[in-house]
C-alpha cells in the first residue's frame, strides 16, 4: 500500500518529524495513504496488497454472507475542514554565506473529509469476526497475509500535496533573490483515501 508522503530534511526529523493528516483525523492508529494514486479503500471491505503497494478488492462473494452482511457503516465525521500533515521546524531557517535555507517538506492536505467506521455484533475483535464470518478460501487468503480489512477510513473531498524547496534565499553578486523557495500546491485527486485503521489480530 502506498502512504503518504512527508518528505522533511534531518533537520525537522530531529525536531520530531511529521504528523499526518491520517492521523489528525483518525488517531495514531492511522496508517496514511497517499492520495495521489487515487485509491477507495472502503470500510468493512477486504483488499489484497500488491507488490506496487496498490490493492485491489477480494472474496466479494464472501460479503453476502450472513454475518458480513450484519456488520453495519457510522459515518464518525462529515466534516469540511482542512487538514495538513504538520511538520515540526517547517518554518525555521538558517543561514549559511550567502544562502538562507528553510526546512524543505512534500506534504499533503485534504480540504473535507468524511470518517467511517465499521461496527459488528459480538464480542470477537473486528479481525476476528470478519475472519469467523467469511468462507474457507476467503480465510485462507487473510491467513496468508497481504490482505487489508478496513476498520476504519478517512476519504478526503477534495486533496493536494503542498511542497517547498529548501533555498529561501540567495545571493547574487551585489544583490539579492528571496522568496525563491515558495510553497507551491498542486491538486490531487477528490473522493479519495488518505487514511486508515486496518483491523488486527
Amino acid at each position: 500500500m502506498k502512504v503518504a508522503i512527508c518528505m522533511v530534511s534531518l533537520a525537522a526529523v530531529l525536531l520530531s518529524g511529521c504528523t499526518y493528516a491520517a492521523k489528525q483525523v483518525l488517531g495514531e492508529q492511522a496508517v496514511p495513504i497517499n492520495p495521489t494514486k487515487a485509491q477507495r479503500l472502503d470500510t468493512a471491505k477486504i483488499f489484497r496488497v500488491k507488490k506496487d503497494g496498490r490493492t485491489h478488492p477480494i472474496c466479494q462473494e464472501d460479503l453476502d454472507n450472513r454475518a458480513i452482511k450484519a456488520i453495519t457503516v457510522e459515518t464518525v465525521e462529515d466534516s469540511n475542514d482542512v487538514v495538513a500533515d504538520k511538520i515540526s521546524g517547517e518554518n525555521i531557517s538558517f543561514v549559511l554565506p550567502g544562502v538562507t535555507f528553510r526546512v524543505p517538506y512534500y506534504k499533503t492536505q485534504v480540504s473535507g473529509y468524511v470518517h467511517k467506521r465499521a461496527l459488528w455484533p459480538g464480542n470477537d475483535d473486528f479481525y476476528t469476526y470478519f475472519r469467523k464470518g467469511v468462507g474457507d478460501n476467503c480465510r485462507e487468503l487473510i491467513d496468508g497475509g497481504n490482505v487489508l480489512i478496513i476498520e476504519q477510513e478517512a476519504r478526503a473531498k477534495k486533496s493536494s500535496q503542498i511542497f517547498k524547496g529548501p533555498v529561501e534565499g540567495l545571493a547574487v553578486g551585489p544583490g539579492r533573490l528571496d522568496g525563491i523557495g515558495t510553497e507551491q500546491t498542486i491538486r490531487a485527486p477528490n473522493n479519495v483515501t488518505f487514511g486508515i485503521i486496518p483491523a488486527e489480530k
